[in-house]
Order: structure tokens, then C-alpha cells, then sequence
């Protein structure tokens, strides 16, 4: 058995992370495909076709778009700042910054020497940004691939979902009592991890997005990208997008704007860290605090798909450990 599975991990080791995540979305997906099949009297492979042309048609090609879009968009807004009649508007910005703060003087601060403080931390600014979006691009390809990882893995676990439960069914060395609940909470954790990754990301992205179409007049679908992009970065998320947003309009004069997205950035942030938290801990036993966490922790030792394999782990564990911990 060492022989065969040690070499087959070993082939698959650059999709390990991709294929756990197409496990995740499986049992997530699950009880949708029953749905579906029961609505088709039962036929598996037309029901299966169904839940995946869903998928492809509403999820994964309108993102691919948007993506797209906001990709060429962003590479056009970076390209566009090193025009002079960009950074003439960016000095301007920075004359009206320091007008506001002529007061400082007051205290003996030198102000040619914290406009020099404000124009570097505004190039580190640029060049972060733009390191992070360049890295993000890069990554397409890799993505691409990832993806159509994830799609076949996610075709192959649901259709094999029956003879993975009788598998389980079948197992003798813990009750079946206990197999139920550790089946029940397998599917919770999975379930929970998807639904408030995406619903959290989805409407950080909306309500950023309609805050800049009311108050400003930047781009919406570059908004909703790069939103969406920076919510699924743990305690960060998409609150910089509208701080951003609203600096800008006070260095116009367009206070009112800027108010309304300061509220925004707020009602942004508690969405990230509040709502994602409360959402994991409301249907297993992890608290919030400790699924912040645990999703933090394994986006640093995971990247990306560590927003779902942390929680999912958390969550499991809080779960698991008094079921085994009563069985055996």
C-alpha cells in the first residue's frame, strides 16, 4: 500500500491544496445536486450536467470577465500614472493636503519636511500596490489551471458521493451513532467555509461598489475587482478600498463624499471581521475569535486557499475532538 500511494501523493503534491478545496466544494454542493436530481426523477448524469453548466455560466464566466476587465483596467491606471498630467494631479493632491495642514506649524514641525514623508509614503504606497497587482497577474496562468483542477476534482467527488458515503457507512471502528455526527459536522464545517467566504467577499464588493458609483465617479467594475481581490485578505479586507476612495474626495473638497465613504469603509471592515467570524461559529462550535484565527494563520502557511482550508480545519476540530473524545 506504501509503494502505490506514496508515489500517487507524490504526483499530485502541486494540487494537493486544489483538490482538498474541490472536496470542500463537493460536500458544500452536495445537497444542491440532490435538489436537482430529485427535480430530474433521479437522473444522476443529467443532474450533475446541470449543477456544473450552472456553475461554469454563472459563477465561473462572469468572474472570468470581470477579472478580465479589472485586470486591463488596472494595468491602464498604473500605466496612466506615470504621465505627467498624473503626477501634476497627484502634486496638486498633495498641495491640498498640506494646505489643511498649515496648523502643524504651530507645534514647530517643518512643513518641507513632512511633505517629503507624505510624497515617499505615497511612492511605497504606489509601488506595494503595484507589486501586489503584479504578482496577482502573474498568477493568472497558474490560476487557470488551478481552476480547471478544481472543476474536474469537483466532477469527480460528486459523482462519486454515494460510494464515498457507503465507504464511510461501512467503517466499524467507531459507532454509528458517532459516524452520523461526525458526517453531520463534516458537511457543516464545508458548507459554512463556502457560503461565508463568498457572501462575505460578494457584498464587501457591492456595497463598495455603490458607494463609489453614488459618491464618486470611479470606474464600478475596477472597484468590484480590486474589492473583491482585498476581501479575501483576513483582518485587511475591502475597508482600504473606500478609505482610499474617501481620501481622495476630502483632497477634492467633496467632504460630504467623503464622510459617506468613511461609513462605508467601516461598514466594510465589520462585514470582514465581524460578520465572516460570526457566520463560521454560528453552525459549529468554534468561536469567532478562534476561526479569525486559524483563517489568518493558514493564509500564511497556505496562501490564498488557507481563507477555506483554516476555518474548515478550526472548525473540525472543535467539532471532531468531542465526538471522538465520547467515543473512545
Amino acid at each position: 500500500m506504501l509503494v502505490l500511494l506514496v508515489p500517487f501523493l507524490w504526483i499530485l503534491k502541486p494540487f494537493w491544496m486544489t483538490i482538498t478545496l474541490a472536496l470542500v466544494f463537493a460536500v458544500a454542493l452536495s445537497p444542491i445536486l440532490s435538489k436537482i436530481e430529485l427535480h430530474l426523477k433521479g437522473q444522476k448524469k443529467w443532474a450533475l450536467f446541470t449543477l456544473i453548466t450552472g456553475l461554469i455560466f454563472l459563477l465561473i464566466i462572469p468572474f472570468g470577465l470581470v477579472l478580465l476587465k479589472g485586470s486591463q483596467l488596472v494595468i491602464q491606471q498604473i500605466q496612466n500614472l506615470s504621465t505627467p498630467e498624473s503626477i501634476a494631479r497627484l502634486k496638486g493632491y498633495q498641495g491640498i493636503l498640506m494646505t489643511h495642514l498649515e496648523s502643524l506649524k504651530n507645534y514647530g514641525l517643518e512643513m518641507d519636511s513632512i511633505q517629503e514623508h507624505i510624497w515617499s509614503l505615497g511612492e511605497q504606497a504606489g509601488r506595494a500596490f503595484t507589486h501586489f497587482i503584479g504578482n496577482t497577474f502573474s498568477q493568472i496562468p497558474e490560476l487557470i489551471l488551478m481552476v480547471f483542477v478544481l472543476l474536474l476534482s469537483l466532477i469527480s467527488f460528486l459523482s462519486m458521493r454515494e460510494k464515498s458515503r457507503q465507504f464511510l457507512e461501512d467503517i466499524e471502528w467507531i459507532s454509528k451513532e458517532n459516524r452520523k455526527k461526525l458526517l453531520s459536522a463534516f458537511k457543516s464545517c464545508c458548507q459554512t467555509v463556502v457560503f461565508s467566504s463568498f457572501v462575505t467577499g460578494f457584498l464587501q464588493a457591492l456595497l463598495t461598489t455603490l458607494g463609489a458609483v453614488i459618491f464618486t465617479d470611479a470606474d464600478s467594475v475596477l472597484v468590484f475587482f480590486i474589492t473583491f481581490l482585498f476581501s479575501f485578505i483576513p483582518v485587511i479586507g475591502a475597508g482600504p478600498v473606500s478609505f482610499v476612495l474617501a481620501f481622495a474626495a476630502f483632497l477634492e473638497g467633496a467632504w460630504g463624499n467623503g464622510v459617506g465613504l468613511l461609513v462605508l469603509s467601516g461598514v466594510t471592515s465589520v462585514l470582514d471581521n465581524v460578520l465572516r467570524p460570526y457566520l463560521l461559529s454560528g453552525t459549529t462550535k468554534i468561536d469567532g475569535i478562534w476561526a479569525l484565527f486559524c483563517t489568518i494563520g493558514a493564509v500564511i502557511m497556505f496562501g490564498l486557499p488557507g481563507l477555506f482550508l483554516g476555518p474548515l480545519i478550526g472548525g473540525l476540530t472543535m467539532d471532531l475532538i468531542p465526538i471522538l473524545i465520547d467515543e473512545f
